[in-house]
């Protein structure tokens, strides 16, 4: 995900609870028009190096949406992580600015097979740009992980339900956390999620990317749920015409009354801000609303 906003305080060692910080989303956006990517995530962690990889795989997710799987040799993957929701900076050789872009794969890729996932909207900012229109199989770059939106987070040692919310590409991170959930509930490795529900806007069905295959974990595991919104009018291929409303949210959260319900919004900053408004009306705690911004 390119040109990332991010709203929470950084979080010690990564382990203490996310506390949003009190400057609007309004003055970071006004903000993100004036800085790149380094600068707009100055205040986030990082971890202390970056790493080497190889482009092993490119594909066409959608229209406008390249896919890209990259590999460490076994001495640069040793000992190196990710938290699910967190992204990267994207070091381009001969290319001046950094790129910015969340991960969409499983942390556990990196652990058995070294691999990081991006899914890249096309755009003419150079880093994107550069992945739609450069970029081939056996390209090498440098990246380094950070961010503080990720899951689990601290304090997550409790029941807890999720509620995903993404408004297009910003799906990128919150399918991270979903993998990640049902990697937790398969494996019954630490503290899994009691329901993990996700509402995914697109303008077309066609921009739905990840469905597919999240539609296969809704049928392996019945605590997993989704819907898609479809906000081009006339395309009725799948999912509900129209945008994600306030009743939406009230449905997810009824059905997980009794329980904490953490939910993690990405998208476009106006719809990001509509959707936390309506959740904080309907009950959620503040520190319950995690959320990350891209345009």
């Amino acid at each position: 995900m390119a040109n990332l906003v991010l709203r929470h305080k950084l979080h010690h060692l990564l382990a203490s609870p996310l506390i949003a910080r009190q400057h609007t989303l309004q003055h970071r956006v006004k903000m993100s028009q004036k800085k790149e990517h380094l600068e707009l995530t100055s205040d986030q962690y990082r971890d202390p190096g970056a790493s080497l990889a190889k482009v092993v795989s490119i594909s066409q997710l959608s229209s406008t949406v390249k896919g890209l799987t990259l590999q460490l040799e076994e001495k640069e993957a040793e000992g190196l992580h990710f938290h699910a929701g967190q992204w990267l900076d994207f070091f381009i050789p001969g290319e001046e600015k950094v790129g910015g872009f969340s991960m969409c794969s499983c942390p556990t890729d990196l652990t058995t097979k070294r691999t990081v996932d991006l899914a890249v909207k096309f755009s003419t900012w150079a880093p994107a740009n550069w992945v739609h229109t450069q970029c081939k199989v056996g390209d090498r770059v440098t990246f380094r992980f950070g961010g503080d939106f990720y899951y689990p987070s601290g304090g997550l040692d409790d029941e807890h339900s999720l509620l995903l919310v993404a408004g297009g590409v910003g799906i990128n991170p919150l399918y991270s956390i979903w993998l990640q959930a049902a990697h937790l509930a398969r494996s019954g490795v630490g503290t899994s999620p009691g329901s993990v529900a996700l509402l995914y806007s697109a303008a077309d069905s066609g921009e739905l990317i990840f469905s597919s295959s999240m539609d296969q974990v809704v049928e392996e595991m019945k605590q997993f749920s989704t819907k898609y919104f479809i906000t081009k009018e006339g395309d009725k291929t799948r999912g509900v015409t129209g945008r994600i409303c306030k009743k939406d949210l009230e449905e997810e959260l009824s059905k997980r009354t009794g329980s904490r319900t953490i939910c993690y919004l990405c998208g476009p900053p106006g719809m990001v801000e509509q959707v936390k408004v309506w959740l904080e009306e309907l009950g959620v705690d503040k520190e319950d609303i995690r959320f990350e911004l891209w345009w």
